[in-house]
């Protein structure tokens, strides 16, 4: 992100882990300070989650994504195309995405 000679540079990591996979966005340089934006996270040939966790804390599963609209985050699988949809948002902070099998 850039905005008047300032910056703020996100590393952006995926990484499968025996208990699941984890998608990491950190702050890794710059000064900029932007503000918090929304991410919404496609998994495809994704495995059926058991529970997905923000930084630790679990978000709740939706019905579609009308209703994680409404909420502002949690999550949907679809059992046909075997993809998990994820909304959070990221802020300066250290972002993670875990989902567990």
């Amino acid at each position: 992100m850039f905005r008047r000679g300032q910056f703020r540079r996100t590393r952006l990591s995926y990484t499968i882990e025996a208990a699941g996979a984890l998608f990491t966005a950190e702050r890794v340089g710059g000064e900029l300070d932007a503000p918090a934006r929304v991410l919404w996270l496609r998994f495809h040939q994704a495995a059926a989650p058991s529970r997905v966790e923000v930084n630790g804390a679990p978000i709740e599963r939706a019905a579609d994504e009308a209703e994680i609209e409404r909420r502002g985050r949690g999550w949907l699988y679809n059992k046909a195309d075997k993809k998990l949809t994820v909304r959070v948002t990221e802020g300066c902070a250290t972002l993670r995405v875990f989902v567990r099998g």
